[in-house]
């Protein structure tokens, strides 16, 4: 197979005979070296050629490509039920198109193969010939698999499907055989006569079959052609015969069997009238609607189109230089006016009379038919009367310009390249007008009616004027809008409070005001009522040239189109491109005898109108949905992320038969948004930055005739993001309440810990002022005020009245002092050395001078600014008088010092010193006169300063140290600076 393809792609360029006038060259494809074509269950034309895969729908080319192909021409084309188009190119390497993507078929490696395949597809499986057997891949799991082939040397190499089964050859060995579904490989018997008219290790190439079974093959070295079947398990040879020439491919056309060759291809079995001479074919196909398509290695791709459309009409009675400017319908007979001034009437085709217009006249712009069958011949200059019974041509006027002409019951009206005048119709002239056989003289009572009676309406140009006989309307258009003439009374009409420029104007027999505008599309007038026709509303165009009624078939020439209005039902039924001209100006078009016929320069064309009501239904399909942003297609019914939000969605019609006037109708319901759109090629949706939301794309085809396709439904959601659905506010919702819930519980710990702080911080402070209230107490106690009333009494018995003074002073600033911080969280340092100070001078004075007592303060202490707990200092002082000195007789010395205790000057390091007879010595004595006591410093001293230590961060520690031998006691308290309040929040743990 390999060798046969090369002999293909060698093939050298020929000439192509034109072997059907009908046959159209269709444009676009990358090469002209065209292998195979196939029509697929859509309608599509796939074309395999030397450049890659392309595929046709009635428009345009798309063209297909991987980046893994190792080269490009591709070929055997077929489809799987899921429509996979299947091909491969020869490489080996095998390809699949599926979303509008061309994919690898990984599964098969060519370069295991000594050849490249020959594929097809059978029900659910593709099969293609390999070096190792067969190559079987299910299309619904994509999976493939290798059948061992008993006794083939190498494998298969040509195969072709037969009425469900699949037969398979190996030319090396000559071995056939059968395979189904299901079934397996079954061996075949190969016929002797196959065997001696083809050899082993030769090309024996399998093409195709027909609906009986039959087989056909050919070998390119023999130039044979072969029809062979499987009978009863053995592969026989029916019948052979000599090509003419290298044969390209054998194809089966509807059920005839085409053999393409170099020189020519031709019917199996059939004499040469089923013959094309040249063009190099490679194959054949007709598609849905019945068109029949060709493909050449020399010319590409063909259409020999089932619907023949325009058709130029050859008009050999006219010269090469001269072309049809207008024409209408007279008497039956086709009447041309042309370039050169001439008039022409036809009859069966052919030139009945023909009259010429002076050279100064120009061309033949338009015709205006009489009721006494004359003509009013209106050129580029001037104005005529043609007598076509008696083939005659009466000038009316060498300087008029006439571009329309109505006849009304009393007047008749001419429209000029500069005014609107009216001819009243008097008797005579109204008698030859209307009547045949009274029209002698008419020409002459014409030229004086125009020369003397023309009464000059509207100064300005005149396009069109319309009379209805039945309503006895009268309307024209002129360069300053439409007007309505009411015998010399002009009333102009407005649409939407404008005037309405326009240059086509017809009534209907009913009364119905046609307008084609320039740019506003088309207005029907009833009454007083306007409707107003758009492209929104089927218009191809909202610019309309021509306009012409014929019955009830209203024809509208647009800029690339014809399109026919029923004016009973109100709806397009038929939308036609114009011919492809070089010039492309229409100047006049008619519709006769169910044919259309267009005059464009140097050409006319002409259209069976009955061709149309054989084309094929319309089709649509969705082609692909793509994410633009994740680059991924999307099925239908999906479901994507809210930030894969913007999808193009590629629709597609097949068609043939004025392809580009199809379009689409569409609507996306779920945007915001029921407006249904028309979309033109190429028929790609894009829709950007959708919001969260399901949404439901309809669209349907809408073809040349109006008719539309089945409606497609494309369906899929966007996602919300997660804070937007539902469970997440319920989430949320929670989460907040549960957040709440936990502020609150934060909220009211905080509460009652700074309650219960609160309480303990009132606590400790009842505490602090019991505490404070016990020293005073103790220090207030009835001993000390005993001693000391007991030194006054002294001082008085001796006399002593200044000490008596100096004592009873000190003595009340002791007690006023100690009343006052009795109320103080704090006092200051000063307070309390002062404090101090005076305690010490009352008990001197009750020791005499056997007491040696001093306080000292280093000179870095700040005693105004640093804070001391009050009366804190003081009990130290009173229990090493009273437990340490008073026992002791003589020398009794206490120092009290104050310093810094380190260089950070966070603590003041407070000594009291004695030289007493020790704690031990004191509570031996204490024990034998009050068995109860305990020292003050034990007890409430030690109570306080737990207390204290509870309300700062930084704590005091109280350290005594007894002196060997019971000589005195030190006690060292190391005391945190204070310059705040005790109870302070920030001091406060």
């Amino acid at each position: 197979m390999r060798k046969w393809f090369s002999l293909l792609l060698l093939l050298a360029a020929s000439g192509t005979n034109a072997q059907d006038k009908l046959v159209q060259d269709i444009k676009g494809l990358p090469t002209e070296e065209v292998y195979d074509i196939f029509c697929d269950s859509k309608g599509f034309i796939w074309v395999g050629h030397s450049l890659g895969l392309s595929r046709y729908d009635g428009r345009t080319f798309r063209h297909f490509n991987s980046t893994e192909q190792t080269g490009l021409g591709v070929s055997r084309l077929c489809e799987d039920w899921q429509g996979r188009i299947w091909c491969h190119n020869f490489n080996g390497q095998i390809f699949y198109v599926e979303q509008e993507q061309m994919h690898l078929l990984k599964d098969y490696d060519p370069s295991l193969e000594a050849n490249f395949p020959d594929i097809t597809v059978l029900d659910s499986e593709f099969i293609a010939t390999s070096a190792r057997g067969l190559f079987v891949c299910n299309t619904y799991t994509m999976k493939g698999r290798f059948l061992y082939t008993p006794g083939a040397r190498t494998g298969t190499q040509t195969l072709c499907p037969v009425r469900g089964s699949l037969i398979i050859y190996d030319n090396r060995s000559a071995l056939a055989f059968r395979y189904q579904p299901g079934s397996g490989l079954q061996p075949l018997v190969v016929n002797d006569s196959l065997l001696g008219m083809h050899r082993p290790n030769k090309a024996l190439i399998f093409s195709t079959s027909d609906k009986n079974g039959y087989i056909y093959g050919y070998d390119n070295e023999k130039s044979m052609v072969f029809k062979m079947q499987v009978v009863n398990d053995t592969l026989t040879t029916l019948q052979s015969s000599k090509a003419p020439g290298v044969i390209n491919t054998i194809v089966n056309c509807r059920d005839t069997i085409w053999v393409n060759t170099k020189q020519r291809s031709y019917v199996l079995g059939t004499q040469a009238r089923d013959t094309i001479s040249g063009g190099n074919l490679t194959d054949l196909v007709v598609d849905k609607a019945g068109n029949r398509w060709i493909s050449s290695l020399q010319t590409g791709l063909q259409l020999q189109p089932q619907y023949r459309g325009w058709q130029r009409k050859l008009i050999s009675f006219i010269g090469p230089d001269d072309f049809i400017r207008c024409m209408v319908n007279w008497q039956g007979h086709l009447l041309y006016g042309t370039q050169s001034g001439k008039i022409i009437l036809v009859t069966n085709g052919r030139p009945a009379r023909t009259l010429q217009l002076p050279a100064r006249a120009g061309s033949v712009e338009n015709f205006f038919i009489l009721p006494n069958k004359q003509v009013v011949v209106a050129p580029s200059l001037g104005l005529y009367l043609a007598d076509l019974e008696d083939n005659r041509l009466y000038p009316l006027s060498e300087i008029a310009t006439a571009k329309t002409l109505a006849i009304t019951d009393t007047t008749i009206l001419i429209g000029y390249a500069q005014t609107l005048a009216k001819i009243s119709l008097y008797p005579e002239l109204k008698n030859k007008l209307l009547h045949t056989d009274a029209r002698k003289g008419f020409d002459q009572l014409f030229r004086n009616a125009v020369k003397l009676e023309e009464k000059y309406l509207v100064d300005t140009r005149c396009f069109y004027i319309d009379y209805n006989k039945r309503s006895r309307e009268t309307f024209a258009l002129v360069k300053t809008g439409l007007l309505h003439i009411m015998n010399d009374r002009i009333v102009p009409i407005l649409f939407e409070n404008k005037p309405i420029r326009s240059v086509s104007l017809i009534q209907s027999d009913s009364g119905t005001l046609f307008i084609g505008t320039l740019s506003a599309g088309l207005l029907v007038k009833e009454g007083d009522l306007f409707r107003h026709i758009t492209t929104e509303e089927g218009l191809s165009s909202n610019t309309i040239l021509k306009m012409k009624l014929f019955g009830t078939r209203l024809v509208l020439i647009e800029p690339g189109y014809v399109q026919i209005w029923d004016a009973v039902t109100r709806d397009f039924t038929a939308t036609i491109t114009l011919p492809k001209d070089k010039s492309g100006t229409v100047y006049d078009f008619l519709v006769d005898n169910g044919r259309v016929y267009v005059n464009l320069t140097n050409s006319m064309y002409e259209l069976d109108l009955d061709d149309l009501s054989h084309t094929p239904p319309v089709q649509a399909y969705i082609m692909s949905a793509v994410s633009t942003r994740s680059n991924t297609n999307i099925e239908n019914g999906a479901e994507l992320d809210y930030n894969d939000n913007s999808i193009q969605i590629q629709l597609a019609s097949p068609g043939y038969i004025n392809s580009e006037a199809t379009y689409f109708q569409y609507s996306l319901l779920g945007a915001g948004d029921q407006t249904t759109y028309r979309l033109l090629p190429p028929y790609t949706l894009s829709f950007v930055s959708l919001k969260p939301g399901r949404y439901r794309l309809t669209a349907q085809a809408v073809n040349f005739q109006g008719q539309g396709s089945d409606k497609k439904i494309f369906e899929f959601t966007i996602n919300k993001p997660l804070w937007q659905r539902s469970w997440f506010y319920v989430l949320t919702a929670a989460l907040a309440a549960w957040l709440l819930y936990l502020l609150f519980q934060i909220r009211h710990r905080s509460i009652k810990r700074r309650n219960d702080l609160m309480i303990e911080k009132l606590t400790l402070q009842s505490e602090l002022r019991k505490s404070l209230l016990k020293t005073i107490v103790t220090q207030m106690n009835p001993h000390f005020i005993f001693n000391a009333m007991n030194t006054i009494q002294g001082y008085v018995y001796q006399g002593e009245k200044q000490n008596v003074s100096n004592y009873m002073g000190k003595f009340s600033e002791l007690i006023r002092k100690i009343l006052d911080t009795s109320n103080a969280d704090f006092v200051s340092l000063e307070e309390e050395i002062t404090i101090i100070r005076l305690y010490l001078d009352l008990e001197k004075a009750r020791f005499e001078d056997n007491f040696n007592a001093s306080v000292t303060v280093d000179e870095e202490v700040d005693t105004e600014t640093l804070s001391v707990p009050p009366m804190f200092i003081q009990p130290y002082v009173e229990n090493a008088i009273k437990h340490g000195l008073f026992h002791k007789k003589t020398n009794r010395r206490l120092l009290v010092t104050v310093c810094f205790d380190g260089d950070t000057k966070e603590y003041l390091r407070i000594t009291v010193d004695d030289n007493g007879i020790g704690r031990t010595k004191s509570m031996e004595i204490n024990s034998q006169t009050d068995k109860k006591h305990k020292s003050f410093a034990t007890s409430a001293l030690e109570n306080r300063v737990n207390l204290i230590n509870q309300t700062i961060l930084k704590k005091i520690s109280i350290v005594t140290v007894d002196k060997p031998d019971h000589t005195g006691t030190t006690v060292i308290i190391r005391l945190p600076v204070l310059n705040e309040k005790l109870y302070d929040q920030d001091t406060y743990h």
